[in-house]
């Protein structure tokens, strides 16, 4: 199946530009979201926090070595990195549709935009803080089990890969009051991993309520190395974004 149009009518992604990107990515789910709520198919909002953080691995060794973020962030870590940081926390808000395929099994493809980042202190000596902080339009596709759909309270466990378009990437550095914020452009522009989650729906207020604990695990190295510290380091390695998330909803 094609959609209708001429070739003279139609632009390619590099005409559409760069802003376009996460909404043309967004499309397939939001075409899934347009069909009406029925006992098979059910559409929910989420919304809640996530701490989140970076893991780095020595490519080589493949142990955690997470002490040295020179090689992607530059000299400006250098006074203020310890071990992984300090979780940042962020908000994450999006919506879910939930497809029963058959029995306690249900395909639930999700949107969110999500805020992620780390953060370092140095107080004692330079009294120095260094926060990144990167948002994301995700899209993941879980599988979902509910083994016991006619209960009141309902928990389902959830498990799926997901997508990920950086929309911004920023850092902001404080030295003794004095701050400064600018993009960081190695943040890469595509992230990828693993979603698992726990969650229990309930009826409350004639509605479908539903409080959810998610973990994500990124399968992605989400900070390239810069080219001026890449001669620090044999082999830099490569950095994952792990976020732990607390989210509630409901279902119309």
């Amino acid at each position: 199946m094609r959609l209708c149009g001429t070739a003279s009518n139609s632009a390619s992604p590099a005409a559409l530009g760069a802003p376009a990107a996460p909404v043309l990515a967004a499309l397939p789910f939001l075409l899934l979201w347009a069909a009406p709520s029925t006992a098979l198919s059910q559409v929910g909002v989420k919304a809640g926090v996530a701490l989140s953080g970076y893991r780095a691995t020595h490519s080589d060794e493949r142990v955690w070595s997470g002490e040295d973020y020179r090689p992607f962030l530059g000299y400006e870590v250098d006074l203020v990195q310890d071990g992984d940081g300090l979780p940042d926390i962020g908000l994450q808000i999006g919506a879910c549709h939930t497809i029963t395929l058959f029995g306690p099994l249900a395909l639930q493809p999700e949107l969110y935009f999500s805020q992620r980042g780390v953060r370092w202190e140095q107080r004692e000596l330079y009294n120095t803080f260094y926060h990144l902080n990167v948002s994301y339009l995700q899209a993941p596709v879980l599988l979902r089990y509910q083994p016991f759909p006619a209960w009141a309270v309902r928990p389902s466990l959830l498990l799926g890969p997901y997508g990920g378009l950086r929309l911004t990437a920023r850092r902001t550095i404080d030295i003794w009051g004095a701050r400064d914020s600018k993009p960081v452009p190695n943040v890469r522009a595509f992230d990828y991993g693993l979603v698992s989650a726990v969650d229990v729906e309930f009826p409350a207020w004639s509605r479908v309520w539903m409080v959810e604990l998610r973990f994500e695990w990124g399968l992605a190295g989400t900070l390239s190395p810069r080219e001026d510290f890449t001669d620090l380091h044999e082999s830099p390695g490569r950095v994952h974004l792990v976020a732990l998330g607390l989210l509630i909803g409901h279902r119309f």
